[in-house]
């Protein structure tokens, strides 16, 4: 895909693939603060790679494989539980308001977003209040949420549809 559409393959690799492994990064980049490992439960790589794609000058691409990525079922990443939908909620918003904010064009990010929301309204009903309360803390408007929301529900059941 680099080579076909490098721009849309920079942004991707910048602001879509957000997992530090396989990146070789300039140390510079850590001295002016705005680059860092957040302190979080869940998908604390999520914040630095987003941060260092913005923050990074120049990026290259090798097509040569240098790491896997194993997930194993007792991950992390796999915990359901009210306080990681609630994390991953926070993150994924503030990935959202972070892109808004420095007029990155990928608007479709926060739908994912609100795919952890109702997983978790679903899973945890009593959580609706507390998914809406994280939301908003990390940088969004009520009235945004509230306009948000019918629209990612029918186009989270639209995909479980097409599926």
């Amino acid at each position: 895909m680099y080579e076909k559409e490098p721009e849309t393959a920079e942004l991707l690799f910048r602001f879509e693939f957000l997992y530090p492994v396989g990146k070789l990064i300039n140390r510079q980049l850590f001295s002016n603060g705005e680059v860092f490992f957040e302190d979080s439960i869940i998908m604390n790589d999520v914040a630095f790679s987003y941060r260092l794609g913005y923050y990074a000058g120049k990026v290259s691409v090798d097509a040569r494989k240098i790491q896997s990525i194993i997930i194993r079922n007792n991950s992390v990443s796999r915990n359901q539980s009210v306080e990681s939908y609630l994390e991953r909620i926070r993150i994924k918003t503030e990935a959202e308001c972070f892109y808004r904010d420095h007029s990155i064009p990928l608007s479709y990010l926060g739908y994912n977003n609100y795919l952890f929301f109702f997983k978790m309204i679903l899973k945890y009903p009593s959580s609706f209040l507390k998914g809406i309360d994280v939301i908003h803390r990390a940088g969004k408007g009520y009235g945004q949420i509230i306009a948000e929301l019918p629209y990612a529900g029918c186009w989270l059941l639209w995909r479980k549809i097409v599926k």
